[in-house]
């Protein structure tokens, strides 16, 4: 990895809080896409930012929502119930707090942490 701050691809379950996280060479649809496959149902909607690398995932079956925080757009309130459903902030949160409360920030996210075939939703 370039820098001791690698990229890590993750999914968060909001009905089930389940967790996946992996550490990757890189952000390109063609490392993310397997993980979204591996960890998601197709039945899942994912939420995403406005990446370019997320644009296949309709084609796995998946919905996709994003926001755009190029724009300045972080959550966004679809039905107008005053409940933002379409935001990435849970897994940005997370990534977040494991880095600053982790140590050694390779040591926290190991192979141990492989994704296998377990669904979040």
């Amino acid at each position: 990895m370039a820098n001791d701050r690698p990229p890590i691809v993750g999914t968060v379950g909001r009905n089930s809080g389940q967790i996946r996280m992996k550490v990757c060479d890189n952000t390109q649809q063609i490392t993310i896409q397997p993980q979204v496959e591996v960890t998601t149902l197709p039945t899942t909607t994912v939420y995403t930012d406005e990446s370019d690398a997320y644009n296949r995932i309709p084609a796995s079956g998946r919905e996709r929502q994003t926001v755009c925080h190029s724009q300045r757009e972080y959550a966004r309130d679809e039905d107008q119930d005053g409940f933002c459903e379409v935001h990435c902030n849970t897994l940005e949160d997370i990534r977040r707090s494991k880095i600053e409360n982790c140590q050694s920030f390779r040591r926290c996210f190991t192979n141990s942490q492989r994704c296998g075939n377990t669904f979040v939703n």
